[in-house]
């Protein structure tokens, strides 16, 4: 995929990447396998596959979507957006998530 936009988090943890081919947009963190297409959000975040996806993004950068990291014997082996943090914290035996916003702060329950 062509890669249209990449925004790097404040504590450069982080790489979020929007791809784009033939109009399919994906919505990535760099270097792991998690992703999710546009057309997911048609409706729930705006009224076109783009507009949706730029909906999505805002919502991650301006902290209102929790991202969950997830590691194995210390070492990062995924990045997913979680829309249940709450039930999203449960990690399997030697495997460890850490729940946090992009500007690098955490997530706490409220």
């Amino acid at each position: 995929m062509a890669v249209r936009v990449r925004h790097s988090s404040p504590d450069g943890s982080l790489v979020l990447v929007v791809d784009g081919t033939d109009g399919d947009l994906a919505v990535r963190f760099e270097g792991y396998e998690w992703h999710t297409h546009g057309d997911l959000f048609v409706g729930s975040y705006g009224p076109t596959e783009a507009q949706a996806v730029a909906t999505f993004v805002d919502q991650i950068l301006s902290d209102r979507l929790a991202i969950a990291v997830c590691s194995r014997n210390g070492a990062v082996r995924d990045v997913r957006v979680t829309d249940d943090p709450a039930t999203d914290g449960d990690a399997a035996a030697g495997e460890y998530i850490l729940l946090r916003f992009w500007s690098g702060r955490a997530w706490h329950a409220s």
